[in-house]
């Protein structure tokens, strides 16, 4: 059998660019492109005065959107690729930001990263791939980093934030009340009952905390300090009575199971042309209903005002004689069906002849039967 033949070890004379290694339709190219004709004057100005030198925002903003397009969130990943990926290389101009660098860079700028997808909608809207024409609008439900045991109620929240108190300036009071309930017995030979019964308080979710709060470092405790100020500002600024202490800004929802669980409500809108997403957004709503309108407005931030007779398809659960009214006044063409229809076309509906709201019977006490139209007596 014969092989090509290897060329280990053996020198390029004329070592090629790492351009010349990547493909001239690869999609790295056209994110190159992109990058390179956005103003980052507003980004540049954060990094004004003393201190080392930066990676430059293009170079952080390049990786983060190839990422996104090959589906690696991972910051550690990222990092990585930049020194074994050629596609990243090329993107990163051989430099190797460190993971947590790439970390604090998404998160610090979210809103720039958004401009710049919206940049890329609209260059893709030049290049004819997003036409407009039909518009496909959905969400679901995404579950949040929370148990559904890690419910904190604003009883609960006060209890713990007394208990802080408590811990920080009445730290002595609580050794006196501890030497009042244990004097000088060993809590782990207490009787069995008492101990099951601290166990059981142990269990509690405030208890919990509390608990590790007063067993903490410093660092811990002003970790559990800040979440608990973002608990309390989710509590007031949401009317609820509780909220999860891990995932504050997650709701209940109903996912496909029919489980309720903390979670999140991603909404999607692609452009039927080429299947690219021309607006999305993470919603803390349960329902779909209410995400119609800023979708579609969304968009138009965007693009502008949309062509007239632009179709809208969704599900049923967008339905709503509000969001048909709004469909009609922007001249919109909405192809929305009712629960009703959508559960016809999904084959739902029920037999023909069988009992519903359509077929009517009324009991008969004096003959003691029910009466079905027409007039049949079962």
């Amino acid at each position: 059998m014969a092989f090509i033949r290897r060329l280990r070890n053996q020198n390029w004379l004329f070592p090629p660019t790492i351009a010349d290694l990547i493909e001239e339709d690869h999609i790295c190219r056209l994110v190159d492109d992109v990058v390179e004709n956005i103003d980052f004057k507003s980004i540049e100005g954060r990094y004004d005065g003393p201190g080392s030198p930066a990676y430059h925002p293009k170079v952080m903003m390049k990786l983060l959107i190839q990422g996104t397009i090959d589906g690696i969130r991972s910051s550690r990943k990222i990092s990585k690729a930049t020194k074994e990926n050629v596609v990243y290389m090329y993107l990163s101009d051989h430099l190797n930001p460190d993971f947590r660098t790439i970390c604090r860079f998404r998160k610090d700028n979210l809103e720039t990263i958004k401009l710049v997808i919206a940049e890329i909608a609209k260059l893709a809207r030049e290049m004819g791939m997003v036409k407009l024409g039909h518009l496909s609008i959905d969400g679901t439900k995404i579950k949040a980093s929370a148990s559904n045991f890690s419910v904190v109620s604003k009883e609960e929240l006060d209890e713990i934030k007394e208990a802080i108190d408590m811990e920080l300036q009445k730290g002595i009071e609580i050794d006196e009340m501890e030497d009042h309930i244990y004097g000088d017995t060993d809590p782990d030979k207490l009787p069995k009952s008492f101990k099951d019964l601290k166990e059981k308080i142990r269990k509690d979710k405030a208890a919990k905390i509390i608990d590790q709060y007063k067993n903490g470092d410093q660092k811990e405790k002003k970790r559990i300090e800040k979440q608990l100020g973002k608990v309390q500002n989710e509590l007031e600024v949401s009317g609820k009575d509780f909220v999860s202490f891990t995932d504050p800004e997650s709701r209940f929802m109903k996912n496909k199971k029919h489980f309720s669980e903390f979670s999140y409500n991603p909404q999607v809108t692609v452009d039927a042309e080429h299947g690219i997403v021309v607006a999305e957004d993470v919603v803390q709503n349960v329902r779909d209903v209410e995400q119609l309108k800023p979708q579609i407005e969304q968009i138009e931030d965007v693009f502008g005002k949309l062509p007239k007779n632009t179709i809208i398809s969704a599900d049923n659960d967008y339905h709503s004689a509000e969001n048909i009214d709004f469909l009609k006044e922007h001249e919109l063409d909405g192809y929305i069906p009712h629960e009703k229809l959508a559960s016809k076309m999904q084959g739902k509906t029920k037999e023909s002849g069988r009992f519903d709201k359509d077929n009517l019977y009324v009991f008969s006490s004096i003959y003691n039967h029910f009466i079905l139209p027409p007039a049949t007596a079962i």
